[in-house]
């Protein structure tokens, strides 16, 4: 997936269209955005992330509080970027 980054985000799209509750899949689409340097789609889909953590099914308290942190980290980082 690397050698082809666009295909990899038409997957991942695809992905998220059927999975649109998925932490785990809006956080990958965000994170293929953030390595082709796309960071206004990146953001996007971290705050969605983030928004989504409330209602995952299977993460612990302890799982959530840390990918939330996570993701707040990764914002932080393309906001300054800016």
């Amino acid at each position: 997936m690397r050698q082809k980054p666009q295909e990899a985000i038409e997957l991942l799209k695809l992905n998220v269209e059927a999975y649109p509750n998925s932490v785990l899949a809006v956080n990958n689409l965000g994170n293929a955005y953030r390595d082709l340097k796309q960071r206004e789609p990146a953001i996007q889909c971290f705050e969605k992330s983030l928004k989504l953590l409330p209602i995952a099914t299977g993460m612990s308290a302890q799982e959530r509080t840390q990918s939330a942190e996570n993701l707040r980290k990764k914002i932080e980082q393309l906001r300054k970027r800016r």
